[in-house]
């Protein structure tokens, strides 16, 4: 066996009102010991119209300095992510 690999993931979603949500997704990689969260509000008041807002997160869990090499314990960010997204459908009858 070249790698045994555990991939863990935990998702959520909560609907406040029919057109306001909250999703949430954590996954776990064994190998890398990397955490990647995602975070995301989204507001879809009619079909064609949305505004979302998120945030993604990476993680790595006793990792290795990039510098020295040397093994650091504990949690190390990668990358941090703001967004937001907004869309509108535009009709024109003719």
């Amino acid at each position: 066996m070249a790698f045994d690999e555990n991939i863990i993931s935990l998702r959520t979603t909560y609907q406040f009102s029919r057109f306001l949500f909250a999703r949430g997704r954590v996954d776990f990689d064994s190998i890398a010991a990397n955490v990647k969260g995602q975070f995301l509000l989204g507001y879809t008041p009619n079909p064609g119209t949305a505004f979302y807002v998120g945030y993604n997160d990476d993680l790595n869990r006793h990792g290795f300095n990039p510098f020295s090499g040397s093994l650091e314990p504990g949690f190390r960010r990668n990358g941090r992510t703001f967004f937001i997204k907004m869309s509108y459908l535009f009709r024109k009858s003719f």
